[in-house]
């Protein structure tokens, strides 16, 4: 979950001839002009991701939310909705993994990758996203030993190892066979491991002469191992391992690509055709059309002006602004509040109730996810903002004045 720009628009600029002593000049200001011109009729964000990150995450708020409501709610809750409501959480999970293949893709379009450049792209990204995890991770024990403390029925939940804990701080929990203290966490460490691996693999075909060529063979094998292995269930000899979700990750980078032109859109309706081939070759499902869905508003959103809108209004953004925050905290803040009004109120079936438990978990959730945005994910934004990144050596002078 990263910060964004918005979508460049296709365009050029006429640059005239001058004189010889105003060379050095123009090829100083060139590029800082250029940019400045390109950007002043842009928004700062990418409404359309911001949205859709809103959406993503409240997807998974509802699933957990219902989950423990299940109880109060499931006998008047037709099958259908009820096994809507619980394909909820996966496809949440699913668009957020396209747009971090998307996001990432277009941070990395320019880069002057080299070893030195992974380095700080690793730390810039660790700045970002581990204080309002770790955070979560000390919420997470603190409530634990809460509730062991109260209630008696929950003695054993107070207990973490110094093993377990270390290895969340550093998201090997998975791998390791730990398991995740909280719901969600599972999924950040398959993001970390997209973003290096993606990294890692543009880093490794890396040409000065042609930097935005792509690594689309190397890219579309491990798809390909994604794609056999998330439709055969085959399961891995390690857990917590990025592979089987790699091909949603690769829609989100192919995306990218292709939107800004560096990639043939061949490449893109290849995947999305595969993409759709699997899903009616078993049972259609939202999960398995989300990644789809959420490639196909990229596309339509920078190609078509009207479509930017879409995903553009306050509730939207606000919830897209929110999204890691209240990814992290509604497991905790808003499952406890749910679990707290049950002890006090009952937990017999109940439509009134039960949807007045959710709508107070989704209110707690969205209050301590204001908060832990505030207090320690915007100072961690900006604090990641300063790390220094290796910048690409300014473009040659246009030959409209080369001398």
């Amino acid at each position: 979950m990263v910060q964004c720009d918005a979508f460049p628009l296709a365009g050029s600029r006429e640059t005239p001839r001058p004189d010889p002593a105003e060379t050095a000049r123009i090829s100083r200001r060139m590029t800082r002009s250029d940019a400045s011109a390109a950007s002043a009729s842009l928004p700062s964000r990418n409404l359309t991701v911001d949205g859709l990150r809103g959406i993503a995450a409240m997807l998974v708020v509802l699933y957990h939310l219902y989950l423990n409501t299940e109880t109060l709610l499931r006998p008047f809750v037709p099958d259908g909705l009820h096994a809507l409501i619980g394909s909820f959480g996966a496809t949440g999970v699913n668009v957020f993994f396209v747009l971090s293949g998307f996001v990432i893709s277009m941070s990395l379009r320019d880069a002057p990758l080299s070893g030195r450049y992974v380095a700080m792209f690793a730390l810039r990204r660790s700045v970002r996203l581990d204080p309002p995890y770790w955070a979560t991770i000390v919420l997470c024990i603190g409530m634990a030993k809460l509730s062991a403390l109260l209630f008696a029925e929950l003695a054993g939940r107070g207990q973490f190892s110094a093993a377990q804990i270390v290895s969340h701080l550093f998201y090997l929990q998975d791998i390791l066979g730990y398991g995740d203290i909280s719901a969600v966490f599972w999924t950040l460490c398959i993001e970390l491991q997209f973003y290096l691996v993606l990294v890692l693999v543009l880093t490794a075909a890396h040409d000065p002469a042609q930097p935005r060529s792509r690594p689309i063979l190397a890219i579309a094998a491990l798809t390909a191992l994604s794609l056999v292995l998330a439709v055969g269930q085959i399961k891995l000899p390690v857990d917590g391992l990025f592979v089987r979700y790699w091909h949603m990750f690769a829609l989100g980078a192919l995306t990218c690509w292709c939107v800004f032109g560096d990639l043939s859109w061949r490449w893109w309706w290849a995947l999305v055709g595969v993409e759709l081939a699997v899903v009616f070759g078993s049972a259609p499902s939202l999960p398995h059309l989300a990644p789809v869905g959420a490639a196909l508003v990229l596309v339509l959103s920078s190609r078509w002006v009207a479509a930017r809108g879409w995903l553009g209004g306050a509730v939207h953004q606000f919830l897209g602004k929110l999204s890691y925050s209240l990814y992290l905290m509604h497991p905790i803040v808003g499952w406890s509040t749910i679990s707290v009004l049950k002890k006090l109120f009952g937990d017999h079936p109940s439509v009134p109730l039960g949807l007045l438990y959710m709508a107070c978990g989704i209110a707690t959730s969205l209050v301590a996810a204001w908060i832990l945005y505030r207090a320690v994910e915007l100072p961690a934004i900006r604090w990641s903002k300063k790390v220094p990144m290796p910048r690409a050596a300014a473009p040659a002078v246009h030959a409209a004045v080369a001398t």
